[in-house]
């Protein structure tokens, strides 16, 4: 296939755009029951007597996570990983 024909396909078989992590993230807290405030660049989770702050640093990565039970720090992480389990619970 010639290269002009390659921007035609692209056009006509365009997928949908990649989710950044960030909507990724408050999609999944949302399907388990956390209720979700976006400050600047700031997702505070809460859920009961649990919280999750997640900084973010753009759209694709953290630049950290905190979780909190009771207003008591209980742990730390670089990791998005990390957060994804503490929002399964």
């Amino acid at each position: 296939m010639g290269s002009s024909a390659e921007p035609a396909l692209a056009a006509r078989y365009r997928l949908p755009p990649t989710r950044a992590p960030q909507e990724t993230i408050a999609d999944f807290a949302e399907l388990g029951g956390w209720h979700r405030r976006d400050v600047d660049r700031t997702d505070y989770y809460t859920k009961g007597g649990a919280r999750v702050q997640l900084i973010w640093h753009g759209t694709a990565a953290i630049s950290g996570g905190s979780l909190y039970h009771d207003d008591s720090l209980t742990a730390y992480t670089r990791e998005l990983t990390t957060v994804q389990g503490w929002l399964k619970r």
